[in-house]
């Protein structure tokens, strides 16, 4: 009579679960937020604006950096590869 073995018990740290999606910009309605222009940047087509306490550096038309400087603007967020940044919308 052959006696039957038990089967192995798995040993270590169970899988990862993997997450089938996650977070995505693109799903979601960007909707304009108000910043306050404070300064120009040394690249012209940048000027630095705080939201919400926070600095946060906007891309603009090279026209008009210098005249945004003390107003408030509309900015949105915008994805790309390299990493997300806010952008100025009239």
């Amino acid at each position: 009579m052959q006696e039957t073995q038990p089967p192995a018990k798995k040993r270590g740290r169970p899988a990862k679960q993997k997450v089938d999606k996650f977070f995505d910009l693109d799903d979601v309605n960007i909707k304009p937020i108000k910043a306050l222009v404070i300064a120009c940047c040394a690249n012209p087509s940048w000027v630095t604006a705080k939201l919400d306490g926070f600095r946060i550096d906007v891309k603009c038309p090279t026209w008009a950096a210098k005249s945004l400087v003390g107003k408030e603007i509309k900015v949105e967020l915008v994805p790309s590869d390299i990493g997300n940044y806010y952008e100025y919308v009239k």
